[in-house]
């Protein structure tokens, strides 16, 4: 079934959209500030073993490591960067329903996560597309 995006999953998605900027955060802190703010963004997606979708997340997430000023980062949020974050989740969605009538409902949006081999900082991604699915039955 094709997806059609409400204004309430419009708004889960941006808030899905800064979680992961905040758990990317997370995995950048493990690095030094000269690695983290002097590396391009291709080499700390590949550093985060982190899929190209999620530039604009990574770019903000590196913006604010390497501290950029409140007002700053209100203004950096560009379209683009969320609409490939979108992109992201409606593959993600697509991949888990075709597991749907595997009984993808019986495991946990973590045990999803696994399934489908991506990093920990996809989870909200994962978690918000997995309850389109199983809280809607």
């Amino acid at each position: 079934r094709d997806l059609v995006i409400t204004e309430e999953m419009q708004l889960q998605m941006s808030d899905a959209f800064h979680e992961t900027v905040a758990e990317i955060q997370k995995q950048l802190a493990g690095y030094t500030y000269e690695i983290v703010c002097s590396s391009k963004l291709p080499a700390i997606l590949t550093i985060l073993g982190l899929p190209v979708e999620l530039n604009g997340a990574v770019a903000l997430a590196q913006k604010y490591y390497c501290g950029e000023d409140l007002h700053e980062r209100a203004l950096s949020l560009d379209f683009d960067d969320f609409k490939d974050f979108v992109e992201e989740v409606k593959k993600i969605y697509g991949q888990l329903l075709q597991w749907k009538d595997n009984e993808l409902c019986m495991i946990t949006p973590e045990e999803a996560l696994e399934w489908l081999n991506l990093p920990e900082s996809m989870f909200p991604a994962v978690r918000m597309a997995y309850g389109w699915i199983c809280d809607e039955d």
